[in-house]
């Protein structure tokens, strides 16, 4: 994964999966953050975390969404940790995900400048769209090193009820989860 920014200045990292609940990385401060332009879905297979090879769970990733707001959780990583929580993190998100460069508006009415980790097609892990019904059935049956992949659903879904954002596709698929495992 390239740098991305010098190592003697401060970097915002957005997180929108689970970086909002499993924060395994030093930070200097956090805020409620938004990207524009972008929507979060459960796009990206996961064979390292939440699935296994010829089970693979579903995570979610970012999709250019014209008009659309994703929200998620902006942390500030400090200069003198900066190279190796970036490395932490690119050893976490290695299963097709890739830094981007993008523009956070924080809470607090700033704009600044951050990445983020977002997979698309060209990775060998992606799934691309499916029904929902299809999702949901898929994440019911996967389990990886991390644990189930309902978890990781159920996780997701409370992190956002927390920060106040509305995610329909999540909803929805924690729903249809909800159902299938009565």
């Amino acid at each position: 994964m390239s740098s991305v920014t010098s190592h003697n200045e401060d970097l915002w990292i957005f997180g929108y999966g689970s970086i909002l609940w499993k924060v395994d990385f030093p930070y200097i401060e956090q805020q409620t953050a938004d990207i524009t332009g972008w929507s979060r879905r459960f796009w990206q297979g996961s064979v390292d975390h939440r699935g296994v090879t010829g089970n693979p769970g579903r995570v979610v990733t970012l999709v250019e969404s014209a008009n659309q707001v994703c929200r998620g959780i902006a942390y500030r990583l400090g200069a003198e940790a900066l190279e190796s929580t970036l490395a932490h993190l690119d050893f976490r998100e290695r299963g097709g995900y890739e830094r981007l460069q993008i523009e956070l508006s924080l809470n607090n009415g700033k704009s600044v400048p951050g990445i983020t980790y977002f997979a698309d097609e060209h990775n060998r892990n992606y799934l691309g769209d499916a029904d929902i019904d299809v999702i949901a059935k898929q994440v019911a049956t996967a389990s990886g090193p991390s644990g189930r992949n309902s978890e990781y659903v159920y996780e997701l879904e409370t992190a956002l009820e927390v920060i106040d954002a509305q995610d329909p596709h999540v909803t929805d698929i924690a729903n249809h989860l909800r159902l299938l495992e009565r």
